[in-house]
């Protein structure tokens, strides 16, 4: 797990990569062209890396200021019990600091 990163921003993403973690997981059928709609249009998003291939994701809608949500939380089985997720979701709360938060 040594070449594990974590991207912050919703520029160059592989919207299939996003769209299969979410189908694998169980969480999402939406096609990567309506994924990239959903992330774009979230207040805080998390993609997982492990070296170039998207294996987690992680978003939030926000009203950027009193209320938060966090959706679409998702690890590959293969990479779950690392601490990843925990990063995974600690680094989508920094973005909300200060915030109610749902999850």
């Amino acid at each position: 797990m040594d070449n594990i990163t974590y991207k912050l921003t919703k520029g160059d993403v592989n919207w299939q990569e996003v769209s299969d973690v979410l189908r694998r997981s169980g969480l999402s059928d939406y096609s990567a062209g309506e994924q990239e709609i959903i992330f774009k249009n979230s207040y805080a998003v998390v993609f997982v890396y492990d070296e170039d291939k998207i294996v987690g994701v992680g978003r939030a809608l926000s009203d950027g200021i009193c209320q938060a949500a966090v959706y679409n939380v998702a690890l590959d089985e293969e990479y779950q019990g690392y601490g990843i997720g925990r990063r995974l979701i600690t680094l989508l709360l920094d973005q909300l600091k200060g915030q109610n938060i749902i999850l």
